[in-house]
C-alpha cells in the first residue's frame, strides 16, 4: 500500500484534478458569454487564518489545501474558516467568514458577507457588507477582585438579548471558594 505521504499526494492531485475539470466544464458551458466562473470550497486553505471555534478538519490526511491548486476562476468563494480574509494575495480567493461568532475570540471582530460583482464576466469589485451583531459577547479576564469589578459594570445593564459572557480567572492562588 501506500505511505501517508504517498496517500496525502494522491488527495491532493485528485481535488485539484477535480477542481481543474469542473473548471474546463464550465468554460465549455461559458463558450464566448461573457460569463463569471465561480468556484466554491469548504476546506481550509494554505495560510488561512483560523479562529478558536474552527475544527480542524481532515480530507483524508490533507489538512489545507494550496491556494495556488486552485483553477484560475473569475472568483473563488471559500467557507469554513470564521474569519473574513484574503487568501495568498488573490484578491478573487477568499473567505467571507461567519456571519456570526462563534467563539469568544472572535469578539469585536467585524462579519460581513460579500457584494461581489463582474463587469464582462471579470471581478471588478468586493464590498464588504457589516452584518450586524445579533448576540453581544464579552471576555471578562483578571483575578478574582478585578473579576468582580468588572462584573459589578454589567450588573444594570438591560438588554436583549443579555450579554453572553466568557470569565477567565488568573490567579496563583487555589480557588476553593470559586462558586460561593
Amino acid at each position: 500500500g501506500l505511505n501517508g505521504i504517498e496517500k496525502q499526494q494522491h488527495l491532493l492531485a485528485a481535488i485539484t484534478d477535480y477542481y481543474q475539470q469542473h473548471y474546463a466544464d464550465a468554460c465549455k458551458l461559458r463558450g464566448d458569454q461573457p460569463l463569471p466562473i465561480i468556484a466554491t470550497g469548504h476546506l481550509t486553505t494554505v495560510g488561512a487564518s483560523k479562529s478558536d471555534a474552527v475544527r480542524d478538519i481532515y480530507i483524508g490526511t490533507l489538512d489545507a489545501f494550496p491556494a495556488q491548486n486552485f483553477p484560475p476562476a473569475d472568483y473563488i468563494a471559500l467557507g469554513h474558516i470564521h474569519r473574513a480574509q484574503i487568501i495568498g494575495g488573490m484578491e478573487h480567493v477568499r473567505y467571507c467568514g461567519s456571519p456570526i461568532p462563534l467563539s469568544f475570540d472572535e469578539c469585536g471582530k467585524s462579519k460581513y458577507v460579500h457584494l461581489v460583482t463582474f463587469s464582462n464576466g471579470k471581478l471588478e469589485s468586493v464590498e464588504n457588507l457589516n452584518v450586524p451583531v445579533t448576540q453581544p459577547m464579552a471576555v471578562l479576564k483578571g483575578d478574582l477582585a478585578s473579576i468582580t469589578a468588572q462584573l459589578e459594570q454589567w450588573r444594570d445593564v438591560s438588554q436583549e438579548p443579555p450579554v453572553w459572557l466568557d470569565i477567565e480567572i488568573t490567579t496563583d492562588e487555589y480557588l476553593h471558594d470559586i462558586q460561593r
